[in-house]
């Protein structure tokens, strides 16, 4: 026998046996039971999760510094997060975080306790002070200018998920065990008890 075939039940599907049959490694691409005998897999690893925050510039019941900034959402928001992140304002103005970074790291404006983006604060611990701004509890707060002043608002904070993908080589268990060269060919189908059968295909 030139090729046994070892499958775990949990992978059956992955290589393209299902529940309705067994995988037929006679069977040609887009045909039932196709085995697309990959020797790698993707792991995707999600790094920091989305962020959608919109505020329609009603500050009635909103948490306040004092001054112009309020409390529209709980999160706190990772580095990553915020230096992925973009902010809009009410006269259609975008605050793009990520070409920033630097200047703000540099400038004080991103710190441990509190991150300064102009049009938004990111508040990771309670109590925090920046620059005589006082927020009592942690969050993200969108700033509104005067009525005077023009009465622009930020409107949104926004941020892409994060992910990173790296190939993998399937175990060992997984993959088909090659023997010596032999002239015959066989067919291999695992049934859903996961029991493996080879029966040889004649011409």
């Amino acid at each position: 026998m030139s090729l046994i075939g070892i499958f775990d039940p949990m992978v059956r599907d992955y290589f393209g046996g299902g529940s309705g049959g067994g995988a037929d490694w006679n069977a040609s691409e887009g045909e039932a039971g196709y085995v697309k005998n990959r020797t790698h897999y993707e792991e995707v690893e999600v790094l920091s999760e989305a962020v959608n925050i919109t505020w329609d510039g009603n500050t009635e019941g909103l948490l306040s510094d004092g001054g112009f900034f309020y409390k529209v959402s709980d999160l706190i928001l990772t580095d990553a997060q915020i230096k992925a992140s973009t902010i809009d304002n009410s006269a259609g103005q975008i605050i793009v975080v990520g070409d920033l970074w630097d200047v703000m790291v540099s400038a004080g404006y991103i710190t441990p306790e509190v991150a300064f983006l102009e049009a938004a604060v990111i508040v990771r611990t309670p109590n925090a002070d920046f620059s005589g701004m006082k927020f009592p509890e942690c969050g993200v707060y969108f700033m509104q200018t005067p009525v005077q002043a023009g009465g622009t608002y930020a409107t949104a904070l926004t941020a892409p998920e994060q992910v990173t993908t790296t190939v993998k080589p399937l175990d060992e268990k997984y993959m088909p065990i090659l023997t010596s060269p032999s002239g015959k060919k066989f067919k291999l189908t695992v049934d859903d008890s996961g029991t493996v059968s080879a029966v040889e295909v004649t011409e």
